[in-house]
């Protein structure tokens, strides 16, 4: 025996006993020891032998220890939950482990670990606090190889709270009824194994969906279904729960431990996702031949032979294996394959990874508008398919223009115009809105030049008369001449200067008197040399 060696023990039938010895496929009658809980280290300083342990309905676990001071080899128990008393020191209880509900919780219910590990799931969704109700299937997915627990108080916890990890125990006494509702209480054979049977998901989780999940017996043919051992039945209603929980399930005629994942033990347990040759398809084929199979060598560059003969009665069950790769007897191989002649053709056997079926064809939607083709050899584990667009305009058109085009349903110019002239300038416009040219302008306007110019006219307008030609002989100035005063040659001066002379009255003028001074303009009437013929005043 080695150490660390552990079998858990019920027992149903001994009440009383002393010095009992456990003895494993006859590996040795080891005695058994006590005063031992859990934590404790397994080699106690005064290790008790056992008197009084194997009072009947016990659940015990039992580890075997090498080096038990004082006494060498033996079996050191770690006692379980006293069924008959339910007392603190028979029970497990959680310290401070515990999780938010998936849905809310109800009295004396067994709670499963999620299949995240994140939640507690309630073995029923049910309402009802009676142990006779009936069951409300929870389809929240469990984790078959989490750990399990009994809420074991009569206060709700609703979901996405977190019940008190002092009302959560391992190991106790509980009725199942409240667990797995029944319209009539359940009918336990004391003293079975109790399952709870679950249904194996694709990810490994499991489902609790039977209305009726609790079994005492593990299956006998492969039912795709979890069994989660809960316990051990205490009577016909309660059950002792462990605070361990082996999963079972049957393949292959044998009831399983379940590990977390179906393990294959046999090819058929596989998809055959690579074709491999089976023995039905191999009986298949060598059933043809009329003879048996006769190795003839090797076929490809440097074998035995290059080239297949043809198939005849003469070379029945020769037998030859490809080194290169090619096409043999109009069949496309490659290395590894095998040829084999029934007389009339040569069957190619492959090495067991080429794809099923021969692609001959492939289809293109809309081909004939579309205007694609396909072309090329049928396929088996190698070849070309080329997918070309043929053009459906006869001409192409390759200058450099815009054109006006139809399109069709695919998307494709299915025709096309001459090619658009784009003007460049207004003479290349129709001047359907009667624009009006220079020449047109010139011809229409009702002035044609401007002081003898034409085109851009620019005039300087006088603003004095100084800037004027004074070919009227306006007078341009005047001078003021005094009776009695002024000369002759004053008077000369001024004429010569075209002055008007204004000749003013003398000073005895008096109009208050009557008495009136000379005024007159003089006029000229005529010279004679430098003096005048005729002057008046």
């Amino acid at each position: 025996m080695r150490d660390g060696t552990a079998v858990l023990l019920y027992n149903g039938k001994v009440t009383s006993a002393t010095n009992y010895t456990i003895n494993i496929n006859g590996l040795g009658a080891y005695g058994t020891y006590s005063n031992m809980s859990l934590g404790n280290n397994v080699t106690p300083t005064n290790p008790t032998r056992d008197t009084t342990i194997f009072n009947i309905n016990y659940a015990m676990l039992f580890v075997f220890c090498t080096t038990i001071h004082g006494v060498g080899s033996g079996w050191i128990c770690y006692r379980g939950y006293d069924a008959n008393t339910n007392t603190l020191g028979y029970q497990i209880r959680t310290n401070s482990f515990s999780l938010p509900m998936t849905s809310v919780v109800y009295r004396y219910r067994l709670l499963f670990q999620s299949a995240d590990n994140n939640h507690w799931v309630p073995a029923t969704n049910s309402t009802s606090t009676n142990a006779t109700s009936s069951r409300i299937v929870c389809q929240d997915p469990i984790n078959p190889l989490g750990a399990i627990v009994y809420y074991g108080t009569t206060t709700s916890v609703s979901a996405g709270s977190r019940p008190s990890a002092s009302n959560l125990w391992q190991q106790y006494t509980l009725n199942l009824g409240y667990s797995f509702q029944k319209s009539t209480n359940y009918s336990l054979t004391s003293w079975k194994p109790v399952y709870v049977k679950c249904a194996l998901q694709s990810n490994g989780s499991a489902i609790i969906d039977s209305d009726d999940p609790i079994v005492q017996d593990l299956p006998s043919s492969d039912d795709g279904n979890l069994y989660i051992l809960l316990g051990y039945a205490y009577n016909t209603t309660n059950i002792e729960l462990v605070y361990y929980h082996p999963v079972y399930y049957y393949k292959d005629g044998l009831v399983r431990v379940w590990a977390g994942a179906n393990i294959p033990t046999k090819t058929s347990d596989l998809t055959n996702d690579s074709g491999f040759a089976t023995t039905d398809y191999v009986d298949s084929i060598v059933s043809n031949f009329s003879g048996p199979m006769v190795f003839k060598g090797s076929l490809g560059t440097g074998g035995t032979i290059t080239t297949l003969p043809a198939a005849s009665s003469s070379n029945v069950g020769f037998t030859y294996k490809v080194i290169t790769d090619g096409t043999y007897a109009s069949q496309l191989a490659k290395a590894g394959d095998t040829f084999i002649s029934d007389g009339t053709n040569w069957i190619l056997i492959p090495s067991g990874d080429e794809p099923s079926g021969t692609v001959t064809s492939v289809g293109v939607s809309n081909a004939t508008n579309g205007g694609l083709s396909i072309s090329g050899s049928p396929i088996t584990s190698s070849g070309t398919i080329s997918i070309g667009h043929s053009n459906v305009l006869s001409n192409a058109r390759t200058t450099q223009a815009v054109y006006p085009i139809k399109i069709d349903k695919n998307g494709h110019i299915s025709a096309y115009g001459t090619a658009v002239s784009i003007p460049t300038k207004v003479s290349d416009l129709d001047n359907d809105s009667e624009f009006v040219n220079s020449s047109e302008a010139a011809a229409a306007a009702p002035v044609q030049s401007v002081n003898g110019q034409t085109g851009a006219v620019s005039l300087s307008i006088p603003s004095k008369t100084s800037d004027l030609a004074n070919d009227s002989n306006f007078i341009t100035g005047m001078t003021i001449l005094s009776y009695g005063h002024s000369t002759w040659n004053d008077f000369l001066t001024a004429y010569n200067a075209d002055k008007v002379v204004y000749c003013r009255a003398s000073s005895n003028s008096n109009p208050a008197t009557g008495t009136q001074g000379r005024m007159a303009f003089m006029a000229y009437i005529g010279f004679s040399g430098s003096t005048p013929t005729n002057v008046e005043f």
